[in-house]
Formats: structure tokens, C-alpha cells, sequence
């Protein structure tokens, strides 16, 4: 150990390192990817706010058909827009049916205690919107 510091108050001391407190090697630890966590709307939905645009995530799922309503910073570019559409649809499908909304009105209406009705209806409207 080094230090640059010269004073007579300084007090060294002893670095112990025992097997008992070792880290084991990154090699031990397995990476996981998104399929690992296709079954967890939390963790996509973490997925998602990593993204540098996306702001906030609210998310639910009915009958293998998942719905994420994403409100953004700024986006200016149709094809901005569209681009992370399809770069947040391919993260967060993972094989099923999934809406990907950035309207603020199905934002808002996402719910955690929502009845089957009122996600059906949901659905509906996002696919009118879509077509």
C-alpha cells in the first residue's frame, strides 16, 4: 500500500484477506438475459426504463396478451418514435402479444387493480388506435 500523506497522526492498518471474506470470480456468476425474465412484466418493464427516452413504464397482462404503457422524453422524429417502437418490441415480446402504447390516456387508465373488462376494453382501443 502507498500513501502520500505525511503526518505524524497517520495509523496503518493491517489489510486482512481471508478465504472466509474472499469475492468468488465474475466467472461464477451467470449472465442472464431477457428471455430469462420473459415471464416477469417488472423486470421487462425495468427493461424498458433503460432506455435513455423512456420516462415511465406501466404494464399488465391478460390471456398472454401484454400491454406497456410507455410515456417518453421528447420525441420529435416519426421515425424516432417508430424506432423505439420497434426496438421496445423486440425486448419485450418474447413470443406473445404485445401492445406498446404511448398515449398518455392508456397510461393513465393502467391500473393494478383492474377487472378483466377494463383491460379487454384497453385492448380494444389500442387496436383501433394501431389500424
Amino acid at each position: 500500500m502507498i500513501i502520500n500523506i505525511i503526518s505524524p497522526y497517520l495509523i496503518l492498518l493491517k489489510t486482512v484477506v481471508s478465504d472466509a471474506y474472499s469475492i468468488p470470480a465474475y466467472e461464477t456468476y451467470e449472465q442472464k438475459n431477457v428471455v430469462d425474465y420473459g415471464e416477469d412484466l417488472d423486470m421487462l418493464s425495468s427493461i424498458a426504463l433503460s432506455h435513455d427516452k423512456v420516462l415511465s413504464v406501466r404494464a399488465f397482462e391478460i390471456d398472454g396478451t401484454r400491454v406497456f404503457a410507455i410515456l417518453t422524453s421528447p420525441i420529435y422524429l416519426k421515425s424516432e418514435r417508430d424506432a423505439l417502437k420497434n426496438e421496445l418490441f423486440s425486448l419485450l415480446s418474447q413470443g406473445k402479444t404485445t401492445y406498446i402504447s404511448f398515449d398518455n390516456d392508456v397510461y393513465r387508465a393502467i391500473k393494478d387493480d383492474m377487472t378483466e373488462e377494463q383491460k379487454n376494453d384497453l385492448i380494444e382501443r389500442i387496436e383501433s388506435r394501431e389500424k
